[in-house]
């Protein structure tokens, strides 16, 4: 009796262990929030019926220039790229500003790319790849419930249980049932899936941060390349671009972080 109350509570220690290092990390490594996240709505995606075909982390090289699309799915309906984010805190964000803040707590926030954005830039890019009309596709990007979301009101920002109903809520005939087949063989011919061309696209990315931090050091504007300069705002001093409005960069210090860059 006595070895199985001690192996009870080493079975709780070693689950309670587990558990501790699993929040620690999906808190800490924003790499680890990205896969769960992007699993969460995988999951959700698996409940769609027949007629609907889901391929998930693509990766497409057009013109050098790698990108990752988290989910895309296919119907007779559209094409539907999907932009997850998993994320706690709160997050800020207009639909024409670069990047969004993200706030987990007063002394810690940190920007990443506006998601509207960068899931534009992949449907620009498959588009092209697919040789498809871009109204061919829908654009989504999808939020976990936790994150408290701060944005323009008519901003179309999804959460991951409202994924499945938003698809099936499209009814427009865009494709045939050949034409869904054709698509499906196409994305999975120019997914690059070898660990190295991922490597590469990882690497691409880092280069892009380090290279717009540098120029950020130097006053200079990373989206246009002209001069960066103080301004004053409600929230106290940023870094904004001289070409404005032309160029509506802005960041709130020199040594602002980015998350995606691509």
């Amino acid at each position: 009796m006595e070895l199985l109350n001690n192996l009870s509570w080493i079975i709780i220690i070693i689950v309670t262990c587990i558990y501790v290092l699993v929040l620690y990390l999906t808190k800490k490594i924003p790499i680890i929030r990205g896969y769960i996240g992007e699993w969460r709505v995988k999951k959700e995606l698996d409940k769609l019926p027949e007629g609907y075909e889901s391929l998930h982390d693509l990766m497409i090289s057009v013109d050098g220039k790698m990108s990752q699309i988290d989910h895309i799915v296919i119907a007779t309906t559209g094409i539907f790229i999907i932009e997850t984010k998993n994320l706690t805190g709160i997050v800020y964000g207009k639909i024409r500003q670069k990047n969004w803040v993200q706030y987990q707590s007063k002394h810690h926030k940190r920007q990443f790319q506006n998601p509207l954005h960068q899931n534009y830039g992949h449907m620009k890019q498959l588009a092209s790849v697919l040789e498809r009309e871009e109204s061919d596709f829908e654009t989504l990007v999808v939020f976990n419930e936790r994150v408290k979301l701060k944005l323009d009101n008519d901003l179309q920002i999804i959460r991951n249980s409202q994924v499945v109903k938003v698809i099936q809520s499209y009814k427009e005939t865009k494709l045939t049932d050949g034409e869904c087949q054709e698509l499906i063989i196409q994305l999975r011919k120019i997914n690059i899936q070898s660990y190295k061309n991922k490597q590469k696209h990882i690497e691409q990315i880092q280069q892009n941060i380090k290279n717009s931090e540098l120029l950020i050091k130097q006053n200079i504007c990373p989206k246009c390349k002209t001069e960066l300069v103080k301004r004053t705002g409600k929230h106290g001093e940023f870094l904004g671009c001289s070409n404005f409005p032309k160029c509506r960069y802005t960041a709130k210090s020199k040594n602002a972080k980015f998350d995606k860059l691509y």
